[in-house]
């Protein structure tokens, strides 16, 4: 048996176990010390390296746990950065006392989001840079790569993690100054921006056909560099967790349709099908939607921030074909999907296209622009309304995308929104510090707390026009 068999049979060896998680220690079996390599050299004697010694040269930490949930092997590198200085302590507990996971801001994790509890629920696998470890001697927090994978020959999870604190403050150092280089480009681009449409203005300038048009290409080429600078910026505030999410209660079907149908002419440009709901986006006002509507608390600029994308993706990846947005709702969820019938993914690109500026590289899409932000940045901003953003494509067949958010029931949204006019409807301060006490004339009652009587009869007031509110237009991003 070679040396890799022989470090993965230690790892993969029976370590059993059943029933509930044990919160007290249980009796910690050695690790063993078989010899696993031997090297003969002239003159010397033999030398032997045991898996002991080779577990705890690793960096990463590498920690074992039964199906229970208990500890039934973690190397030195895992027990140093958990708070443990000798790692036979910790084998035989239960791993929510060792391994205590919080998130960005410091707070522990709900258990829907704790990787370690997917992981011996559902037997998940999974890679997540999104948590750090407290350390149980000096409650030091250290962000963490972490990774679980199941052992489906021993019915046991694997845990890896490593310290990332180095890489993570290398990165904010790029993104410091990038976000710096972006923040100053801005101004000046709007500003040539806004003279390339001085020029253009027919009433402001006068200039012959030829000087229009390449005025007309520097017009489109600043608003595609204004648009990375801003795709930068955000990109910024989501690698350092700034993305905030002011959530209400909204009925996403109609957000979503209004949304879509700023792309109509763009749909159109390009001779393409767009659906809404299974049926052409311009029959697809609210008297054709279906009765139910599908509530959620969510950032509605956010929303339409990702929708745009999706669709703007939708559009650029499809030369000919139908586009179709639907919204529909589970008992948890409203979900919105985004279904092309364009070039689609490959498999080997399709894991990485939420990452930061990556860009599938085939035939069919290196003319395309795009800075490879525009999905990272959905992604993020999907996941500060707590909600899930996926996809599924088969390369030259099309692409799906899935916005998943969480539901409001019927009662919520109407107690929420209640609730919200409420305190619309609240007298101001200036009206409330006009409700003074008065004196009740001979023979009349004052109720406390009443306006105050005026010194003279006041004229009618006129009525209060109405507010309506204007439906916001869906802005169409350019690129990304």
């Amino acid at each position: 048996m070679g040396f890799m068999e022989k470090v993965k049979k230690m790892l993969t060896q029976p370590i059993g176990g059943t029933g509930k998680a044990q919160p007290q220690k249980q009796a910690a079996a050695p690790v063993p010390t078989v010899p696993i390599a031997t090297a003969i050299v002239p003159g010397q004697a033999k030398t032997s390296v045991s898996i002991e010694e080779v577990m705890n040269s690793v960096a990463d930490g590498i920690v074992a746990l039964d199906r229970s949930g208990t500890i039934r092997l973690i190397n030195v590198a895992a027990a140093r950065l958990a708070g443990f200085a000798n790692s036979a302590d910790a084998v035989g507990l239960n791993y929510a006392s060792v391994l205590q996971l919080v998130d960005v801001a410091g707070a522990p994790l709900e258990e829907r989001h704790n990787p370690l509890i997917k992981a011996l629920t559902n037997n998940e696998t999974m890679t997540t840079r999104d948590f750090s470890l407290v350390s149980r001697e000096n409650q030091k927090r250290t962000p963490v790569e972490l990774t679980t994978s199941y052992d489906k020959l021993d019915d046991a999870i694997i845990v890896t993690y490593r310290d990332i604190s180095q890489e993570l403050k290398e990165d904010g150092e790029q993104m410091e100054f990038i976000s710096t280089a972006s923040h100053e480009m801005r101004t000046p681009i709007a500003s040539i921006e806004g003279y390339l449409g001085l020029a253009l203005n027919e009433k402001s300038a006068t200039i012959d056909a030829r000087a229009r048009e390449y005025l007309v290409k520097a017009h489109e080429a600043s608003q595609h560099l204004g648009k990375l600078f801003k795709d930068l910026l955000d990109a910024t505030q989501a690698s350092d967790q700034r993305l905030k999410a002011s959530l209400e209660p909204v009925e996403m079907t109609e957000l979503v349709r209004n949304v879509v149908s700023g792309f109509s002419p763009m749909v159109a440009q390009k001779n393409l099908v767009l659906l809404f709901n299974s049926i052409p986006l311009s029959q697809a006002t609210a008297d054709h939607q279906l009765t139910q509507k599908l509530f959620a608390r969510v950032d509605p600029g956010f929303v339409r921030e990702i929708v745009n994308n999706l669709m703007e993706n939708a559009i650029k990846y499809t030369p000919a074909g139908r586009i179709e947005v639907t919204v529909q709702g589970s008992q948890n969820e409203v979900v919105v999907s985004v279904r092309d019938s364009g070039v689609g993914i490959s498999a080997d690109d399709l894991p990485h296209i939420f990452q930061k500026f990556y860009r599938s590289d085939n035939s069919d899409t290196r003319t395309i622009n795009g800075t490879g932000l525009g999905l990272y940045i959905a992604r993020a901003r999907t996941e500060a309304m707590d909600g899930q953003l996926s996809a599924d494509s088969t390369f030259g067949r099309g692409s799906i995308f899935f916005l998943r958010l969480p539901r409001m029931t019927d009662e919520e949204f109407d107690k929420e929104r209640g609730l919200a006019d409420n305190q619309l409807e609240m007298p101001s301060a200036e009206e409330r510090a006009a409700t003074v006490p008065a004196v009740a004339p001979a023979g009349q009652t004052v109720v406390q707390g009443a306006p105050a009587l005026p010194a003279q009869p006041a004229a009618t007031p006129a009525p209060v026009q109405q507010q309506v509110q204007v439906a916001e237009q869906p802005v169409i991003n350019q690129g990304g």
